[in-house]
């Protein structure tokens, strides 16, 4: 049985007790540079990092004065800079609201577990290989939403496919954004001016995608599929010109 079935249980137990919290972010994979300088001598001094821009892209998002920023990264310290608290929060499908809830998210788990392995015989690896994000989205389904972030950001950092229980948490209104971390050189053919990312691009499903610039944009947009019609793609500020 995959450990994460173990985990949720034991984690959303752990949480029953944890105080509900507005969550305006909630970032994955980030770093200490990308948090904003901690400058006590010179406070009006700007910070061009990835979290400063985001709060100020989405700053009419925020429903309270003070900001609450969560991550996965477990190394960083919690932070706070000016009117805005940056701290590690767990992940999303640790949130399951109530015993009842829990009771139910055990019998359905473990059946789809055991059915899983059942499969295997069959030759049908696809369930067992995909165990761990079906239970995630499962615990999604009975999350807490008054635990949960308004945003999840995700950087483009290599290739990977959105996350199943991502699909759950936009339809309860839910922003899901990738963003590119960087603008990016690829080589080119010279014969034919051509760059072929189909196998990279080409079955994004990301609902919103912010990328660095016009020329990142168009380069994109050229590999989503057709059948992707919902998909809103976004160029930052060209203004900012460090992004951490």
């Amino acid at each position: 049985m995959d450990y994460i079935f173990l985990l949720i249980i034991i984690k959303s137990i752990r949480n029953f007790f944890r105080k509900d919290t507005n969550i305006d972010q909630y970032f994955f994979g980030i770093t200490s540079d990308n948090l904003p300088i901690e400058d006590k001598i010179n406070e009006t001094r700007e910070s061009y990092d990835l979290i400063s821009w985001f709060s100020n892209y989405f700053k009419n998002d925020f429903k309270n004065d003070k900001k609450i920023i969560a991550h996965d990264n477990k190394n960083l310290n919690k932070r706070i800079v000016g009117d805005t608290e940056i701290s590690f929060l767990e992940e999303p499908w640790y949130y399951i609201n109530g015993p009842i809830k829990l009771f139910f998210f055990c019998i359905v788990g473990f059946l789809i577990s055991i059915t899983s392995l059942f499969l295997i015989f069959f030759n049908k690896w696809s369930a067992a290989c995909l165990l761990s994000e079906i239970l995630k989205a499962i615990s999604v389904i009975f999350s807490n939403t008054n635990k949960i972030s308004n945003k999840y950001l995700f950087h483009f950092s290599e290739t990977i496919y959105r996350p199943l229980w991502t699909y759950i948490l936009e339809n309860n209104k839910v922003d899901i954004i990738c963003y590119f971390y960087s603008a990016f050189d690829h080589p080119t053919n010279k014969k034919t001016n051509e760059i072929g990312h189909t196998y990279e691009y080409g079955n994004m499903s990301w609902s919103k995608i912010f990328v660095w610039d016009e020329i990142q944009k168009n380069k994109i947009s050229k590999y989503v599929r057709d059948d992707i019609t919902n998909i809103e793609i976004k160029s930052k500020n060209p203004n900012v010109t460090c992004f951490l």
